[in-house]
C-alpha cells in the first residue's frame, strides 16, 4: 500500500502542472492580445510617415530646380516647414485634450494635412510658388497637429490596469508603433526620389498625398472599433 502511494504521489501533480503550464500560456497570449482598433492607427502611422518624410525628401531640389529659388533660399524654406510642423503640436494638444478630443482632432487636421498634399501636386503640376507655400502652411500645420495624439490614442484603447507600463500589450503596441515610424521613413526616402526621377515632382508628390488619404480613410473606417471617439472634458475640483 505504501508503495501504491508513492506512486500515485509521484505521478499526481503531472496533469496539474501540464493544465498551469497551458492555463499560464493562454493567460499569457491573451495579455498580449491588442485591441480591435489598434493596427489601424499602426497602419496609419506608417503612411503618414511615408508621406511627411516622401515630399521632403524632394522638397529642396523642388523649390530650387522647379521653382527657381536659390539654394539658400531654398534651404530656408525647407527649414521653416520643420520649424512649423514642430511648432503645430501645440495647437494639436490644445485641440485634443480641451475642445475636440483626439479622435476628431486627427480627423480634422488629418484632413488639412491631406489638403495640403493635394495642392503641393496641384503646385508642382502648375510650376506656382503661391500654391506651394499654401501647401506647405497647411501640410507643415497638418502634420504638426496630429503628432501629438496619434500615439496617445492608441494608448487609450488599451483598459486601465495597474500594471502601467508593465502591460506587455501596451508595450507590443509602442514597439510596433515606432517601428512603424521607420518604415515609413525608410521607404519613403527610397521611393520618393525614384517617382521624382522617373515621373516628375507632381508624381512624386502625388505618391505620399495618396498614401496619406488612404490611411485618413483606413482610420475613419476603423471609427466603431476604437473605445473612445468622443471628448470628455475633465472637471477638477478645486483643492
Amino acid at each position: 500500500r505504501d508503495q501504491r502511494r508513492r506512486r500515485r504521489r509521484r505521478h499526481r501533480p503531472i496533469v496539474p502542472s501540464f493544465v498551469r503550464s497551458v492555463r499560464s500560456c493562454r493567460g499569457k497570449k491573451r495579455a498580449m492580445e491588442m485591441p480591435r482598433g489598434v493596427p489601424s492607427i499602426v497602419a496609419m502611422e506608417a503612411m503618414e510617415r511615408f508621406a511627411y518624410y516622401g515630399f521632403r525628401a524632394v522638397l529642396t531640389l523642388y523649390l530650387r530646380d522647379w521653382l527657381g529659388l536659390s539654394s539658400s533660399l531654398a534651404i530656408s524654406a525647407f527649414e521653416w516647414t520643420s520649424s512649423l510642423a514642430y511648432a503645430s503640436p501645440l495647437l494639436g494638444g490644445w485641440l485634443a485634450d480641451g475642445v475636440l478630443g483626439k479622435y476628431s482632432t486627427i480627423l480634422w487636421l488629418g484632413a488639412v494635412y491631406c489638403a495640403g498634399l493635394w495642392v503641393l501636386v496641384v503646385a508642382a503640376w502648375r510650376r506656382s510658388l503661391g500654391l506651394s507655400v499654401v501647401a506647405l502652411v497647411l501640410a507643415g500645420v497638418g502634420t504638426g497637429g496630429i503628432k501629438p495624439c496619434v500615439s496617445s490614442f492608441g494608448a487609450d484603447q488599451f483598459p486601465s490596469t495597474t500594471k502601467g507600463d508593465d502591460d506587455p500589450a501596451r508595450r507590443r503596441y509602442f514597439a510596433l508603433f515606432y517601428a512603424a515610424i521607420n518604415v515609413g521613413s525608410v521607404a519613403s526616402f527610397i521611393v520618393t526620389p525614384l517617382a521624382r526621377a522617373q515621373l516628375g515632382y507632381a508624381a512624386a508628390f502625388a505618391l505620399p498625398a495618396t498614401l496619406l488619404s488612404v490611411s485618413l480613410l483606413s482610420f475613419y473606417a476603423a471609427r466603431n472599433l476604437y473605445s473612445s471617439r468622443k471628448h470628455r472634458r475633465e472637471k477638477h475640483s478645486a483643492a
